[in-house]
């Protein structure tokens, strides 16, 4: 008997085929960003890859769909052009304070709109071609080490794998299940898509607005989509219901988003990074969301996934291969190449959050510091560099002001 199945099979060779089909070098559980690009590299290395997904693909993601120029790079690397999925390309971004004082500015290149069921599902199925089993519509319901391969139990079947990757959002069945990343910080968010009339989409543009003063310790935001908007609030604090009463109050305030009709309305958890974390635990790995890779200022976590979960590949490859002997270098290398950058996202957070009427004034109405932020955005500033320029001529921008 084939255990589990109730079925009686003689043939011991069928029976071995049946078990190999089960088992893989990596099991990766979340098919967002980071649980894509992983597959991708995995994949493309001649490893087996299964990657669980708990929704059925593709799934609607509460996101803004903003995606960085640094995100499109990132792709780029790897061969694949992204230009089928892409909405609308931002040229521009229009920054207001509570719906007023309005500063606009031309930044080419600063990143591409995209609907995060279609973006995700174009990934996976890149990693799908590659060779990677997607198996979607299955929850992941436990765990186990042998101290050899994890047992990684669904709704659906149980897979064996040597490494495991929990790429499977701010709230990690992975993680729980190990027991890592006890003590999270979280932002909030909350997204709508919304029809308005074709005058509302001209209007628009190619333009990203932000309006820093529509919510406390964040901001609010319209990003043009090709047929449609996507609006929303991010805050550094605060519950589901205040954020519904700030977008609210935000629509009322923006002429262009007058008589919108929602198309879908969603709040999500931002995990945010900074902290020097364990996100390693014997053969496994969390990336994305899962290992709070979001940036506490934009509550941006994209590019910030899609990196971790090349560095997660790397790592699985260096493992499997025999290079190294742990994973601790992973949680290394999180923290050297992008946590550690969120220190000083975090001071950027408190500066400007703090005083947001006082910082659009001095900071938001100067065009060098806007372009500062820009560059942060497109990936050709860190934040440690944006807090270093600002700080050492914030003294000149007081004293125009």
């Amino acid at each position: 008997m084939v255990e589990g199945r109730g079925i009686e099979i003689k043939d011991a060779n069928l029976i071995m085929t049946i078990k190999e089909k089960n088992s893989f070098d990596v099991v990766i559980v979340g098919s967002g960003p980071a649980g894509a690009m992983a597959s991708i590299r995995l994949s493309t290395k001649g490893y087996r890859v299964l990657v669980i997904e708990r929704e059925r693909l593709p799934r609607y993601k509460a996101c803004g769909g903003g995606l960085p120029l640094k995100s499109v790079d990132q792709i780029g690397e790897i061969g694949i052009d992204i230009s089928p999925v892409v909405e609308k390309r931002v040229d521009g971004t229009r920054i207001t304070y509570k719906a007023k004082d309005q500063v606009s500015m031309k930044t080419e290149g600063i990143g591409v709109m995209v609907m995060r069921d279609k973006f995700d599902s174009f990934l996976i199925g890149k990693a799908e071609k590659a060779g990677a089993d997607v198996r979607d519509g299955e929850k992941v319901t436990g765990v186990n080490d042998n101290g050899r391969q994890y047992e990684v139990v669904t709704d659906k079947g149980v897979y064996k794998s040597d490494l495991l990757i929990g790429a499977d959002g701010a709230n990690s069945t992975i993680a729980k299940k190990l027991g890592m990343r006890s003590h999270r910080e979280l932002g909030v968010a909350i997204e709508r898509e919304v029809s308005v009339e074709k005058w509302q989409l001209e209007e628009q543009g190619d333009n990203a607005t932000f309006d820093f003063g529509a919510s406390p310790y964040g901001y609010a935001w319209i990003f043009p989509k090709r047929d449609h908007l996507s609006i929303g609030v991010y805050s550094g604090v605060g519950k589901q219901k205040d954020l519904n009463d700030y977008l609210e109050r935000f629509i009322k305030d923006q002429k262009v988003l007058d008589g919108c009709k929602t198309i879908s309305n969603v709040w999500h958890p931002i995990p945010w990074g900074g902290a020097k974390e364990v996100l390693h635990k014997g053969r496994a790995v969390l990336a994305g969301d899962a290992a709070g890779l979001a940036d506490p200022f934009f509550g941006e976590g994209i590019a910030f996934a899609l990196k971790s979960g090349s560095i997660a590949a790397n790592k699985a490859d260096y493992y499997l291969t025999g290079r190294i002997t742990d994973l601790k270098s992973y949680s290394d290398e999180i923290y050297q190449q992008i946590s550690s950058d969120f220190v000083y996202a975090r001071l950027i957070h408190k500066i400007i959050y703090f005083n947001p009427w006082l910082a659009h004034k001095i900071f938001c109405k100067n065009r060098v510091v806007n372009g500062y932020f820009a560059d942060v955005i497109r990936g050709e500033m860190s934040f440690k560099e944006l807090f270093r320029k600002t700080l050492y001529t914030m003294p000149k921008w007081i004293w125009a002001y």
